[in-house]
């Protein structure tokens, strides 16, 4: 998390300093970017750098916590009382999808995350227990309304498809060179149908 000094910045400093790290992180692997190519595109003195930010994985830190916000931000805003568990989860994946084309700045910087497995993991616990909050919430929800009828408790079914969803993120990843927007779009709704009719029933309900 960037230090109080970065706060005090005035915004178009700030946002200065935020997009030109955005520009580079998103064009070269995380190891091969230095400090010194960050403070050059932010015209900014290294002395200042290291009072805005503890070293260069706090920036990138940040810029993933930016993006995720935003992303939730746009995700919140498309849903409705009135959808049951699965439809939201159909939503969501639409609207994540959307979200990736609108956004090839923040989608390249997420796909040079997935090529650093260490800095994947490090990265993404620091969201794991925002996103199964969030998914608890829906789950929650369905079950308050009798949507649900199950013995597992909301955490843990939140967990499975947290699980589920980051394990179809990473095959999307891997065959990216080989999926359109479209068919990513159309695996990810499959398996929620999976979700939603189990593995007996999927395929009448497809």
């Amino acid at each position: 998390m960037p230090k109080k000094t970065f706060f005090n910045l005035p915004q178009e400093k700030r946002e200065r300093i935020i997009k030109s790290a955005l520009n580079i992180f998103s064009s070269k692997p995380y190891h091969t970017i230095s400090v010194n190519q960050l403070i050059k595109a932010a015209r900014i003195p290294k002395g200042s750098f290291y009072q805005y930010f503890k070293d260069k994985k706090d920036l990138f830190r940040y810029l993933i916590q930016l993006i995720y916000a935003d992303k939730v931000k746009r995700l919140r805003k498309v849903l409705n009382d009135s959808y049951n568990l699965f439809d939201v989860l159909r939503i969501m994946t639409r609207e994540a999808i959307e979200f990736a084309k609108e956004n090839p700045t923040y989608t390249a910087i997420a796909n040079r995350l997935m090529t650093d497995p260490e800095l994947k993991k490090e990265i993404i616990a620091d969201f794991l227990p925002d996103g199964n909050g969030f998914m608890e919430e829906l789950v929650l929800r369905s079950y308050e309304s009798g949507e649900l009828k199950t013995e597992l408790e909301p955490e843990v079914l939140a967990r499975i498809i947290m699980s589920i969803f980051q394990v179809m993120g990473d095959y999307i990843y891997e065959k990216s060179g080989n999926l359109s927007a479209k068919k990513s779009e159309e695996l990810f709704i499959h398996v929620i149908n999976l979700l939603e009719h189990g593995l007996k029933g999927c395929e009448e309900n497809d």
